[in-house]
């Protein structure tokens, strides 16, 4: 599948997601999507009555929002320029005028396309297996979560593990034309190149059933940035989304 064509899936999608056109993604100013609801069509994991949520692909940004916050989407639209809307202003600005609806701040998570060629070489010693869709019971478990979410059992499609007993990559059907990766990895077993390796052979799979996969980490997260890189996925769009308040930690 050509870049152009990965790259315009991942559009069509992002438009379903925030309810705009694929366009809006790259003129001047920031757009603002008031939804009743998310479109049938979005990802699973954008969901909730009240929502809130902001993504760019490098030029402006998207405000997509509930009708209820449409007051501080227009807000926020006019007080940030695209590249700001991830920045600590944006999220210190979030959590102020987000606090009466019982919403904070989320991570801002970056988002990623296998858009170049992988520079993972095969670790010696490990083979890595393909598991087919009634195989991934027994790896829903708490050191799979990120790979295989149980939660979400219903989603994940396959995964590839390494039989080494140090990692799993699951795949899940986010939406109909996408496949989001997950991968996670023992502590005993890091430092192999076992993450990006396994990352690009369960790429090569979604990309052989005739689907497009995609990779998402919060932005501070630099292993699991490099694992991509590695593993020939680059960085193509940023998120920032409102989240529950979460109990005072301190």
């Amino acid at each position: 599948m050509s870049e152009e064509k990965i790259l315009e899936i991942a559009l069509k999608q992002s438009a379903e997601d925030f309810g705009c056109a694929r366009r809006d993604f790259f003129v001047d100013e920031n757009v603002v999507s008031i939804l009743d609801r998310r479109s049938e069509r979005a990802r699973k994991d954008l969901k909730g009555e009240l929502f809130f949520d902001v993504a760019s692909f490098g030029k402006n940004a998207i405000v997509c929002a509930s009708r209820e916050l449409s007051g501080e989407a227009y807000g926020f639209a006019r007080a940030f320029s695209g590249k700001d809307c991830f920045g600590a202003d944006a999220i210190r600005w979030l959590d102020k005028n987000l606090f009466g609806r019982g919403l904070e701040a989320g991570a801002v998570s970056l988002y990623f396309l296998p858009l170049g060629e992988p520079t993972c070489p095969t670790p010696d010693n490990v083979r890595f297996v393909f598991l087919e869709k009634e195989s991934l019971p027994p790896f829903y478990l708490p050191q799979w979560s990120n790979a295989l979410c149980e939660e979400r059992k219903g989603l994940d499609a396959f995964a590839v593990a390494a039989l080494c007993g140090g990692l799993t990559a699951g795949a899940s059907c986010d939406c109909s034309d996408m496949l989001q990766i997950g991968v996670d990895v023992l502590p005993a077993f890091r430092g192999r190149g076992l993450g990006a390796a396994l990352t690009s052979r369960l790429a090569a799979c979604i990309r052989a059933a005739g689907k497009t996969a995609f990779y998402c980490c919060e932005a501070g997260n630099l292993p699991s940035i490099k694992t991509a890189l590695r593993s020939g996925f680059r960085p193509t769009a940023t998120r920032l989304s409102a989240q529950k308040q979460k109990p005072d930690a301190f």
